[in-house]
């Protein structure tokens, strides 16, 4: 498969372009789900993009950009990992008692807000 330069430059500037979308919803919304996700996934592919290109570009400028790009990852990554969770828990444990769900549920979103508040620093960290 060919690519083209123009269409991997355009890649990844929609790529920047969803990642920014994201960031901005997520600062107004830091419990949306779905944002969390999209911007996982942004910040993944944008990584891959500046492995690929590292030598193309200036080394260590590129590096930068991937160590903040890896460390956003893993901050969205805790949370979504606990997203999911709360997911499963709610849709394949129907017959589980309530309050047992109620108080897993509780947990698991105390857990989220914890990871939430570490994403949002990482998020309004300025380097």
């Amino acid at each position: 498969m060919h690519l083209s330069f123009s269409k991997f430059k355009n890649s990844i500037t929609s790529e920047l372009a969803r990642l920014e979308r994201s960031r901005q919803g997520l600062s107004d919304r830091p419990f949306d789900a779905e944002r969390v996700h999209k911007m996982r996934v942004s910040t993944r592919r944008l990584r891959e993009a500046f492995i690929f290109l590292r030598k193309a570009l200036d080394y260590e400028k590129a590096q930068k950009i991937i160590k903040k790009l890896k460390r956003l990852t893993r901050a969205l990554g805790a949370c979504r990992s606990l997203d999911v969770s709360v997911k499963i828990l709610s849709k394949e444990f129907p017959n589980e008692s309530k309050s047992l769900k109620q108080f897993l549920t509780s947990e698991l979103k105390n857990q989220r807000t914890k990871k939430e508040r570490k994403l949002l620093k990482v998020l309004n960290k300025k380097e």
